[in-house]
């Protein structure tokens, strides 16, 4: 019982790593396209 919320915040964080990690690398992405685009 004790392991049982660390594995699920692991999980948590690890779902939120991910998102945050392909939310910056879209906008990233995004933001050099553009910057490359414009020029």
């Amino acid at each position: 019982p004790t392991l049982r919320p660390f594995f699920l915040y692991r999980r948590l964080a690890r779902k939120w790593l991910i998102d945050y990690a392909q939310e910056k690398v879209l906008s990233l992405l995004t933001l050099g396209y553009m910057k490359g685009y414009g020029t």
